[in-house]
């Protein structure tokens, strides 16, 4: 065989255009269909001239650059299939967290990781996220979520409702009842005395008004105490053993947690724990039997802590309610919540030797085979041999991979991870 020394080598590279090759084309042209290699990017040496010998850019050209693209060889560590088979993505600042709890649709959110690596979800306050896995940001959302109390859709934070008054059980306060405030407004109705029933507003003093009696002290009393003063007032001096009726009007108790229908609730008469938890529709899948009934305010508020199964059991009181008072259902622990931490919108790239190059959304688990299929799959130029670039410039990985080796499975299907750039490299004959 003819060895081309440096001169001859360097004249027969001038020459190469005019030379023309076994295909009927000129040597350093590209195959029909592709794309020429972009400006400013020389041809590596290459190809066989007439079968005899191996010359700089002459000869059908094997550019790294196909379909316009520019070659992507990692410059950094390069490592085989089997030694990143178990490689896992780990999160990286500018990337977006799809977060979704099953069966809380209110708290799906959509979050960006920040510069710092952070990013705020609500429920649950700050999480670091930059170097950490998916699966590691949804244990620690979950293991916050078991800290704190779940939302309810009228709920904006996640506050403790509990009174830091006293804690008592429904034992304590089984006879308990209302007594009247300053601003509650009274319906009063006499039997048979249809121009007696009439609305009074307790005043600032404590004290309300009412046809034929007067004025009459109503703060700090309860319902019946003040029943019975009308009735004895108008049997006194005006009507013979009258019926008198008192009652709250609008009168109202909330009921929050985790309830189907949480709210403000109407006590058109006296009713009992279990009455107003029906009424809200029961408890959700995820309520738990521990209820607390918040009552009064300021320095009198108090916590009274029930447990519906023992009410059912008739081991424990049905309680009944107060005016005002606030029903609060607990849900379970959050390990029984299903928490979900996606990457919204990631992205692979595929180069090279394929039908359709370009950049694929990741809506789930992708690995090698399936994003080479993505891409059309590998031209009739395109060799087996494939790299993935994977990382970041301060942590670049070249993956080298043989296809025929994947495919009869001495060689594992890698799985593709975000940002990876999977390069299909081009046959040399």
């Amino acid at each position: 065989m003819t060895t081309l020394t440096k001169f001859g080598l360097l004249a027969l590279k001038r020459n190469c255009e005019s030379c023309v090759g076994a295909a009927g084309r000129p040597c350093g042209a590209p195959p029909p269909g592709v794309d020429p290699p972009l400006r400013g990017i020389p041809p590596a040496p290459t190809v066989l001239c007439f079968g005899l010998l191996i010359a700089a850019g002459c000869g059908p050209s094997i550019q790294a650059v196909t379909h316009g693209h520019v070659p992507v060889s990692a410059s950094g560590q390069v490592l085989s299939a089997n030694e990143v088979a178990n490689e896992i993505y780990h999160l990286r600042s500018g990337d977006e967290l799809d977060i979704s709890i099953w069966g809380r649709e209110n708290l799906n959110k959509r979050i960006p990781i920040r510069e710092d690596g952070t990013f705020l979800f609500p429920p649950v306050g700050l999480i670091k996220a930059e170097g950490r896995s998916l699966r590691e940001v949804e244990q620690q959302i979950q293991e916050r979520l078991s800290q704190s109390v779940p939302l309810t859709p009228e709920q904006e934070s996640p506050t403790e409702p509990s009174a830091p008054g006293r804690v008592l059980s429904t034992r304590e306060i089984p006879n308990e009842v209302y007594h009247l405030r300053v601003g509650d407004e009274l319906d009063i109705s006499v039997w048979n005395q249809p121009d007696l029933n009439k609305k009074a507003l307790i005043r600032e003093d404590g004290t309300f008004s009412f046809p034929l009696v007067g004025s009459i002290q109503g703060a700090g009393r309860a319902l019946q105490e003040v029943e019975k003063e009308v009735q004895e007032r108008l049997d006194k001096d005006y009507l013979v053993n009258p019926q008198v009726t008192v009652q709250l009007s609008g009168a109202k108790f909330s009921v929050l947690g985790e309830v189907e229908r949480p709210g403000w609730y109407e006590m058109a008469g006296t009713v009992d724990l279990l009455t107003a938890l029906s009424q809200a529709g029961g408890l959700t899948k995820f309520g738990s039997n521990q209820v607390e009934v918040i009552r009064g305010s300021g320095k009198e508020k108090v916590t009274i802590q029930a447990h519906v199964d023992q009410i059912f059991k008739g081991t424990e009181p049905n309680m009944m309610l107060s005016p005002r008072d606030t029903i609060y259902v607990r849900g379970n622990p959050a390990e029984t919540m299903q928490v979900t931490v996606r990457l919204y919108g990631a992205k692979f790239s595929v180069l090279g030797d394929v039908e359709r190059p370009g950049a694929y959304l990741m809506e789930g688990p992708v690995d090698l085979l399936t994003a080479l299929s993505q891409a059309g799959g590998i031209t009739k130029f395109g060799s087996n041999h494939v790299e993935i670039i994977r990382g970041d410039q301060q942590k670049k990985m070249s993956i080298r991979i043989h296809m025929d080796r994947v495919i009869v499975g001495k060689e594992p299907n890698v799985a593709i991870l975000p940002h990876d750039t999977i390069y299909v490299r081009r046959r040399l004959f």
